[in-house]
């Protein structure tokens, strides 16, 4: 592998004495191979004129220090570079490209690690080819599944710099990328050649007679867009395009790129059952990568994302101290901090407002329960600051349905560990209004009298003092939810209004026990 590292083409030269021993019995041998592999494709794929000219003066250096001319026929083959032999790089390179994903399922699993940091190093250096990203993603995303710790972590640190040196920019959002394929579509269709626009409307025509079939439609339109690509393609290899060829082909090279990438986001979005399997392992070193790649994909805008960060949040219950610490981690990473600054550096506290709204107004029973310790043990640490609480009350007033709910859920959840985000006599009275006052009242608004019910069970009894502007306050909340518990303001005719109703009246049942 060193030699491959600083002379690739003299390794490569000889390659086919060294392939033969893949099939030799010492995994060592074999995982040598595959390294050394790694290292020609990587420098191979790096040679462009000034890096080719930089290793040929560095061969000479070591020759004259060796007291060797390259011009002798030993070392000739390595440094000297002909037409011939540069044509065959590129042949030599998809065959070795192949090797590498033939021996990711070598049977050991010190040689199927030694592969997929040999894919690692070809994509950390920007040399696989933008054919080969889809085919490897789906080759790192199968190997998270092996029975070998160590190489479901290789296999998850190649994904992380799969995204990494993704060629498709820094948003994998995939609605943009909707949007631009059928933005494209619509134009190739739009211009599609003269003679393959006949084609299309005589067999639109046909099928008009025989059936009005939409999929039938849709297939013949695909097809008569797949003849027009292909058209393009073709015309492309001649010289002298128009201008309006030249613009239809930009287009088409626009929609391959934006259907790769759609197809890419795909891969990840299709494997949230292998990333689960990584966060429900019963080694921290599997949980430890998939909270790592998740921060990662995160700051990509990937949505499995945020799907694998719910997931992963189960986690902050893990007898393992560690492993809470990176789920912590994590959580700050993702929802919290800047991306990249470890958590240094906060998100304007707006971000970080909507960020938890986001998190919490989605979220299931089971996962608001791991979110409100995630986030009472970041308040209890200082690290969100009282500034995003005070906003998210201001959200709160402005915000009606959901929207306020979910403020009001944040605002418990932080109130678990500072009971003073709520309890004051001021906040308690918008608590009142927001939470059980007549508009709820009126539009029955069961998750926003939940919300305000788990809220109050945040706060400290209260004591019987009627000079007390919290006491009164909390004596007008204790009516109000015992409104909510008889179901006064209940529909008992409307069943769905009836079963909203039940888990608003645990919650404000609990409430008055923990408040009277």
């Amino acid at each position: 592998p060193e030699l491959a590292g600083r002379r690739p083409r003299l390794v490569l030269s000889q390659i086919s004495l060294i392939l033969p021993h893949l099939d030799c019995e010492p995994y060592q041998l074999r995982s040598a191979i595959v390294a050394t592999i790694g290292n020609i494709l990587t420098k191979v794929g790096q040679a462009n004129g000034s890096e080719d000219d930089q290793e040929q003066q560095q061969q000479q250096q070591e020759g004259d220090a060796d007291g060797t001319n390259s011009e002798d026929g030993s070392e000739g083959s390595g440094g000297t570079e002909t037409p011939h032999h540069m044509s065959n790089l590129g042949k030599g390179r998809s065959a070795l490209l192949d090797i590498l994903t033939e021996r990711v399922r070598d049977s050991s699993s010190f040689t199927r690690v030694a592969v997929l940091k040999a894919w690692a190093t070809v994509v950390e250096s920007d040399c696989l080819p933008l054919e080969r990203f889809l085919p490897v993603t789906a080759l790192a995303i199968s190997r998270l599944q092996d029975k070998t710790v160590m190489v479901r972590r290789s296999a998850m640190q190649l994904l992380t710099l799969i995204l990494e040196n993704n060629p498709y920019m820094g948003c994998l959002d995939p609605v943009p990328y909707v949007e631009k394929v059928k933005e494209l579509e619509v134009y190739l269709k739009a211009n599609m050649p003269s003679d393959i626009e006949e084609a299309l409307a005589k067999s639109l025509q046909e099928l008009e007679k025989n059936s009005d079939d939409e999929e039938s439609k849709e297939e013949i339109e695909s097809a008569a867009l797949a003849a027009a690509i292909a058209e393009a393609e073709e015309a492309s290899k001649e010289d002298n395009l128009s201008e309006s060829q030249m613009e239809y082909l930009a287009k088409v090279k626009a929609l391959k790129f934006a259907s790769s990438a759609l197809r890419f986001i795909e891969l990840f979005e299709d494997s949230n059952g292998a990333f689960e399997g990584m966060l429900l392992s019963s080694n921290a070193s599997d949980v430890t990568e998939a909270l790592r790649f998740f921060v990662r994909a995160r700051h990509f805008h990937l949505p499995s994302a945020v799907t694998g960060m719910k997931q992963a949040l189960a986690l902050i219950w893990s007898s393992e101290t560690g492993i809470q610490d990176e789920v912590l981690k994590a959580f700050v990473e993702v929802f919290i901090s800047v991306s990249g600054t470890e958590g240094k550096d906060l998100l304007p506290h707006n971000e970080i407002a909507d960020n938890l709204l986001f998190l919490a107004g989605q979220a299931t029973v089971s996962e608001k329960a791991s979110i409100e310790e995630a986030i009472a043990r970041l308040v209890k640490d200082n690290r969100i600051p009282s500034e995003v609480f005070m906003l998210l009350w201001s959200i709160a007033s402005g915000a009606s349905g959901e929207t306020r709910a979910a403020a009001i859920m944040v605002l418990s959840m932080g109130a678990t560990a500072d009971p003073t985000i709520i309890d004051s006599a001021t906040r308690l009275r918008l608590l009142l209004d927001l939470g059980l006052g007549d508009v709820v009242e009126e539009k029955r608004d069961w998750t926003t009298i939940q919300s305000a019910a788990s809220a109050l069970q945040r706060i400290p009894r209260a004591r019987h003092d009627p000079s007390s502007a919290r006491y009164l306050v909390i004596e007008h909340i204790t009516e109000r939810l015992c409104s909510v518990a008889q179901g006064d303001w209940c529909v008992d005719e409307n069943t769905q209004d009836t079963c909203a109703w039940f888990a608003a009246a645990e919650q404000a049942i609990n409430a008055i026990f923990a408040i009277c």
